[in-house]
């Protein structure tokens, strides 16, 4: 979450009359938005801007406004006004920054923030946002530097420890993410998403049951919850519970329907489970692949769920897909040379598995041996 500030500071030299008519509007305008009635925040702040147009401080609670509504385009636009009126407005440059992030504009909310702190900006939240605005841009280490700034300041930072979590597991020190994210949890018990970065992290290590704990936590604290059922469905594959695992996808699927890896997913359980529902795995294949027609792993799934049941023309075309969209996929080789072999294509199919063994897939130096000794 990026931390963002109203200002309520008021320098005006006006009329009397037109002094007066705006400390009402801005006082009625502050008044909607600690009531959370942002519509009602802007109409009140626009007023107050048309009475004085080279009004900062307008501006930048305008933007604000804006910003709680997640009109991020229209509050960039208003507090580059203020910014121009006052180019140092520190909480302009502030909330600026913020609302670039939220646009993934990541290289104008590391700009923003920097002019922030050179004005002297020293809170957590505003380095916890560079911290993002760095990690946006890959740059892990100035990212972690900020966190570090940021805990530093206030060490009981949910964001801070929280995004330093998240670098750690994006670099794969799971261990190290996981203390960052037993913290965030320490100092926000409510954090779902810290209890589902912790799940991934444990199960990255191998603690899958630790996993699916965390993962049901933030489930329970959000019931909506598609990516922690997507990933409890991953560590009940790992325990070869496929049937817990189809339960975890088809929820998944239930709220983010456009989840293509949960349909590959679900159909590879399916085919696993003691049920051995073939049929359905091609069905959810099928889907993932409407979703997302570039997906080798749904192409080489179908066609190897063909082979199991002995459709081994129909499985070419599918290994033959997924070849054309990852040249390297040394599996797909596999695949198709032993359908191919199957099929009575014994020269064919040596030649997909010599590939497959040139791009490492052991399974395909097996194959060799059994059916293209001498070729």
């Amino acid at each position: 979450m990026k931390a963002l500030i109203f200002s309520i500071a008021l320098v005006f030299v006006y009329s009397e009359v037109s002094c007066q008519s705006i400390e009402k509007f801005n006082k009625k305008a502050l008044s909607k938005s600690k009531k959370k009635n942002y519509s009602g925040a802007i109409k009140y702040f626009t007023k107050v801007i048309e009475l004085d147009t080279a009004n900062a401080v307008a501006f930048n609670n305008r933007g604000l406004a804006k910003s709680f509504l997640k009109d991020y385009s229209g509050s960039v636009s208003d507090f580059t006004k203020a910014i121009a009126i006052d180019p140092n407005h520190i909480e302009a440059y502030k909330n600026r920054g913020a609302s670039n992030l939220e646009l993934h504009n990541f290289t104008q909310a590391l700009a923003d923030l920097n002019k922030a702190i050179e004005l002297g900006a020293d809170e957590a939240y505003v380095y916890s946002n560079r911290g993002l605005a760095h990690a946006g841009l890959q740059n892990y280490a100035d990212a972690t530097a900020d966190y570090n700034k940021a805990i530093e300041i206030d060490p009981r930072s949910v964001n801070a420890h929280y995004n330093r979590g998240v670098i750690k597991s994006e670099l794969k020190d799971w261990s190290a993410a996981i203390g960052d994210y037993d913290l965030t949890i320490q100092f926000n018990s409510a954090h779902s998403g810290a209890y589902n970065n912790r799940g991934e992290a444990k199960d990255r290590l191998r603690d899958h049951n630790g996993a699916i704990e965390d993962y049901s936590t933030a489930i329970r604290l959000r019931p909506k919850y598609a990516l922690a059922y997507y990933n409890r469905a991953i560590s009940y594959d790992r325990l070869e519970l496929f049937s817990k695992a189809i339960d975890d996808y088809t929820d998944a699927i239930k709220y983010d329907p456009e989840n293509a890896d949960a349909y590959v997913n679900r159909g590879v359980s399916k085919a696993r489970d003691a049920r051995h529902d073939l049929n359905g795995a091609i069905k959810d294949f099928n889907e993932a692949i409407e979703i997302n027609p570039n997906n080798p792993m749904a192409y080489n799934n179908r066609g190897f769920t063909k082979v199991n049941l002995k459709d081994y023309e129909g499985s070419i075309p599918d290994f033959t897909r997924a070849i054309e969209i990852n040249p390297e996929f040394g599996v797909a080789y596999t695949n198709r040379g032993n359908a191919k072999v199957k099929l009575g294509q014994i020269e064919a199919g040596c030649l997909d598995l010599k590939t497959a063994s040139e791009l490492g897939d052991a399974d395909a130096v097996e194959l060799q041996k059994e059916h293209c000794s001498g070729r």
